[in-house]
């Protein structure tokens, strides 16, 4: 399974990263923005905006395009601006919201091995 993540910080990235590399056995590529990471099965980007306006971050999450499912990592206590950030993605992606396209909270959960106030899925 494709799962490409975004995180707002650092060391968000990073966690996400090792708990992929965790579970499926392989280095997960990190990069940070405005990079991207190659083409890999599984792929996290630090989008560096915890500390950018709404508007900031809104747009520079939607410069994120990738195949296979998405993922956005949001912080434990919910700083930053995720929903701004989700927004944003959900309206890049102009693919309609469905189990087909975006993780279901289970399968997020199952698939990094993490606890809920972690990893949520991409919703509007």
């Amino acid at each position: 399974m494709k799962l490409h993540v975004a995180a707002d910080d650092r060391t968000g990235a990073l966690e996400t990263a090792a708990a992929l590399a965790d579970r499926g056995g392989a280095p997960v590529p990190v990069a940070v923005w405005p990079d991207f990471p190659p083409d890999a099965a599984s792929s996290v980007v630090d989008l560096g905006t915890r500390h950018l306006t709404p508007d900031e971050a809104a747009a520079r999450a939607s410069t994120i395009r990738a195949s296979g499912r998405l993922a956005h990592k949001i912080d434990s206590t919910l700083r930053g601006n995720w929903a701004a950030e989700l927004a944003a993605r959900h309206r890049a992606t102009a693919t309609p919201m469905s189990d087909e396209t975006f993780l279901t909270t289970d399968e997020v959960l199952d698939y990094l091995q993490v606890n809920l106030r972690t990893v949520y899925r991409l919703i509007d």
